[in-house]
């Protein structure tokens, strides 16, 4: 079974007529995971999934105007057009071939080559892992890691299955 990653991607055209701020399931579908994976993801990926993913900066800054004129609250923007990625450190891709060690988050989507930088910003260096055991071989600290079963840095995620999961989708 597969999860489906969504990004919101709001484009001018939607801005201009203000339907995306009346319903941001305008989403696209960016890439898709092994299900295995969903629950370590959606860790990984902490808060920055929440974002929404925009053509440029123009369109980021336009989005930024409608929130405060309309009051409608906070948001975060990742510009495709200034979006950088997060360059893979040796010391990681070392640790990415150990044992237990399934790989980068970044490598396990697969997903649209123009959302390369965007899925690199959200998932940086973080490797997926077995287990916590595997966290300790390999020397916690090392690398930022996260368990299938949800470990990640000192933090344990209940077994409930997430909103996102229920959907099939993040």
């Amino acid at each position: 079974m597969q999860r489906v990653f969504r990004l919101i991607l709001l484009s001018r055209r939607l801005l201009r007529t203000g339907q995306a701020w009346r319903d941001l399931r305008h989403c696209c579908r960016a890439g898709v995971a092994d299900s295995k994976y969903s629950l370590a993801l959606e860790i990984a990926a902490s808060q920055k999934i929440n974002s929404i993913v925009v053509e440029d900066d123009r369109v980021a800054s336009d989005c930024i105007k409608v929130l405060k004129r309309n009051k409608f609250g906070i948001a975060s923007f990742l510009p495709l057009n200034k979006i950088r990625p997060v360059p893979v450190k040796k010391e990681v891709k070392d640790l990415a071939k150990s044992k237990g060690v399934f790989g980068l988050a970044v490598d396990l989507i697969d997903f649209d080559p123009k959302f390369r930088d965007v899925f690199s910003y959200v998932f940086g260096n973080t490797l997926i892992i077995d287990s916590i055991d595997t966290a300790r071989q390999i020397g916690i600290g090392a690398a930022r890691m996260v368990s299938l079963d949800g470990v990640c840095r000192g933090f344990w995620r209940n077994d409930r299955r997430l909103q996102a999961q229920d959907r099939g989708e993040f």
